[in-house]
Parts: C-alpha cells; sequence; structure tokens
C-alpha cells in the first residue's frame, strides 16, 4: 500500500512538473483568474506559477523583503520550492544530487560545531509548551497528537519537569573556539569583535542562533526560534556577507540532525523513528505571506486549524517556506541513515492558544520502507573551507 502511495505521490509531482512548464500564458495566468479564495477550508484550484526559481542551501531568512511583492508571488514562489523538496524526499540516492545540494554532514556534530565556532547549551523555559504567561501556548495540540509509539498524547512540560523533549540553544557567539574569550567573572567583548580559527584561517562570529526541541522517544522536532548565519551576520556586520566568511556547517537541517542523533538508547531505538516537525511561532515575513495568501489573514484558526495533504498546493508552498524548507532537506538528505525514503504527508497550519497567538505548522512524516536503490551511498564532497580531520563530518 505506501508503495502505491509514493508512486501517485511521485506521479503528481511529474505531471505538476509537466504542466508548469507548458505555455507562457499559463504560467503567468493570474491567482484571481483561476483560483477559488480560499478561507477557513476550502481548497485552492489550480493556479499558475512564475518561472521556476533555483532551490539552492537551505536559509531560513526571507530573499523578498519588498512590500511590493504580492502574496500571490511568494506563494508561488515557495510552491516550486516545495514542490522540489518534495521530489528529493520520494528520490532515490542516485538521482538526489540532481535535485539538491547532498549535505556532508553527519553523527552527533559535538566536535564540528565546536570547531565551527559554535556553542551549545540547554534552556528547558525556551520549550514549554504548556499554556500560561511566558508560555507557547500548544498544550491543545500536544494532548491530540499521537506520537511515533502510537501513545496519544506528547508531555507539553519542559525537560526539567519530566517529558523527555530537551531544548538545545545553539549560538553562533560567546563560544569556547573564540581565540579572545575572556577570562573567568570578566565580560565576553563584543560579538563585532569576537573570533575564531579553522584551518589556518580566522574567521568572524555571526551572532546567528537555534533553538531546537528534541523529543526521540515520542519521534518529534521543533523549530523553536532561528536566526541564520547569513541575516545575523548581515546585520552584524553592517554588510553582506559572502558564504567563505560564514561557518561550513551552519544550516538548520544539519544542526538538527546532529541533535537528533544524539538522542538514542533504548527508549529511543532508530533514526528513522520520526513522526513530527513543530515549526513556530512564525513570524517569518515571507511563510506570514503565504499564510495570508491561504488564510486571507495573518493567522490560522485554532487547533485543529486546517490540513493539506500533499501534494496540494498550500502544503507545497508551506514546505517551501523560509521555515518549512529544513524540514524537506532533513528528510532528503539522511535517507541513508533513517533506513528509508521518509516524506511529509499532511502539514497542519493551526494557531496556538498563547496571548498574542502566532502561527505553528506541524509537519506529519510517513515512512516508505528502504528499497536497494538507495542501500549505497553516493560520494559527497566536503565543503572546500570543511575540516577533512574532524570525527563525523562526512558521510
Amino acid at each position: 500500500m505506501k508503495f502505491f502511495v509514493l508512486l501517485a505521490f511521485s506521479l503528481v509531482l511529474l505531471l505538476t512538473t509537466a504542466f508548469e512548464s507548458g505555455s507562457g500564458a499559463l504560467q503567468h495566468a493570474s491567482l484571481k483568474n483561476n483560483t477559488a479564495r480560499f478561507r477557513y477550508g476550502t481548497v485552492f484550484e489550480k493556479r499558475g506559477s512564475p518561472s521556476e526559481s533555483e532551490l539552492t542551501l537551505e536559509d531560513i531568512e526571507s530573499t523578498c523583503s519588498e512590500p511590493s511583492i504580492s502574496n500571490e508571488e511568494v506563494f508561488n514562489d515557495a510552491r516550486l520550492k516545495g514542490r522540489q523538496l518534495a521530489s528529493g524526499m520520494v528520490a532515490n540516492s542516485y538521482f538526489l544530487p540532481h535535485i539538491m545540494p547532498l549535505s556532508p554532514w553527519d553523527g552527533e556534530l559535538r566536535a564540528e560545531l565546536q570547531l565551527w565556532g559554535w556553542a551549545e547549551t540547554e534552556r528547558p523555559e525556551k520549550c514549554d509548551f504548556r499554556n500560561g504567561v511566558g508560555r507557547l501556548g500548544l498544550e491543545t495540540a500536544f494532548a491530540n497528537l499521537v506520537d511515533v509509539r502510537g501513545i496519544q498524547g506528547i508531555n507539553p512540560r519542559p525537560s526539567n519537569e519530566g517529558s523527555g523533549t530537551v531544548c538545545h540553544l545553539i549560538r553562533h557567539y560567546d563560544s569556547p573556539a573564540v581565540l579572545n574569550r575572556p577570562a573567568a567573572g570578566h565580560p565576553w567583548p563584543p560579538r563585532g569583535q569576537q573570533v575564531y580559527n579553522v584551518n589556518a584561517r580566522e574567521y568572524t562570529v555571526t551572532g546567528a542562533f537555534f533553538t531546537i526541541a528534541v523529543n526521540r522517544a515520542a519521534g518529534l522536532i521543533a523549530f523553536i526560534d532561528r536566526r541564520s548565519p547569513v541575516k545575523a551576520a548581515e546585520d552584524l556586520w553592517n554588510r553582506k556577507p559572502s558564504d567563505d566568511e560564514l561557518p561550513a556547517l551552519r544550516a538548520t537541517s544539519d544542526v538538527a540532525w546532529g541533535l537528533w542523533n544524539r538522542r538514542q538508547g533504548p527508549d529511543n531505538p532508530g533514526l528513522g523513528r520520526i513522526k513530527y516537525f513543530l515549526i513556530g511561532p512564525i513570524v517569518n515575513y515571507e511563510t506570514t505571506k503565504i499564510i495570508m495568501e491561504i488564510c486571507d489573514e495573518d493567522r490560522a484558526p485554532l487547533w485543529p486549524g486546517l490540513d493539506f495533504n500533499f501534494p496540494e498546493q498550500q502544503a507545497l508552498a508551506l514546505l517551501g517556506s523560509p521555515n518549512g524548507r529544513a524540514v524537506g532537506f532533513f528528510l532528503a538528505q539522511h535517507k541513508i541513515q533513517m533506513g528509508g525514503k521518509y516524506f511529509v504527508s499532511k502539514v497542519k497550519l493551526f494557531n496556538s492558544d498563547a496571548v498574542p497567538s502566532y502561527p505553528y505548522a506541524l509537519f506529519t512524516v510517513q515512512r516508505i520502507m528502504i528499497t536497494e536503490d538507495i542501500l549505497v551511498a553516493p560520494k559527497i564532497e566536503k565543503p572546500q573551507n570543511a575540516p577533512g580531520n574532524v570525527p563525523g563530518n562526512g558521510k
């Protein structure tokens, strides 16, 4: 049965590609002319699209910032990226390099993160999913989730109050790798002055950070708060950074993969036991425009929210949004380690019970059993500035 689901999914993606590569008139058709406007439950009709966009290295920041860019344009651009990510999730390991770049990062990545200037701490209070002041307001959602073991409800409490959810803060400043770090009891130098060294080259920290929650037993990864090195460096340095000035290890999906690898043991068997990616609270400019295109406003209904199955247009756009791309990269680039092909079968869009309330996207993952065509890992080149002698660096 799963084989036929995958086959149908792949065929729909193929047909969508053929449709969108047709006449220019179809590609640039107006959304207003061929779409039933959607609000709280009505499904979009088939829509036109802008010209194809290249999906390159994952980045959580918006690529457009001009108010003149319409919600429709942002939606269509994200939909194309989402379709490409979806193709990567179901592709075998030989076709995958033709769809997206492959990741050279594997394992727990503790040494690699520190080498590239990152510091790690656990911050339980940042991943408190209960309702109440200063919390994320997701009690209703967590009570209704069925985890990867088939158990109803996931504990919304932070790890210091007995849940299995570990909250990681990964920051690109105030790190043990900083060469000019202060003596104990003294303040850190300004972030713009903090430097670290990799392969005899000096780098400046970016000010980036990731707050990522991992519950291996329940099969949940949550991206709570993120600031990419690209955007953080631009703000800190007052200029656009070049790629070779940034840490080689910087994608959300790679950092999350390292954290997911750590939570193993008798109660958490297998890297492939993943069921949910939770994204939010969503405040990203582009993703908010996508939500406005779907809902006619910058919020979604409260739980149970809106459900979109793949490959519906809304599901593809949410996957291809700045907030959702890490999910596609995570699943597409780790088939070998996870023991099979995994793809997003559904996206739930809803608002939290918190005050103020923000949108969240819940991606549900399904497994397609491993087949012979992905048992052999393709050769993956390391980034030019990645060290070759760090354990776990490369597949």
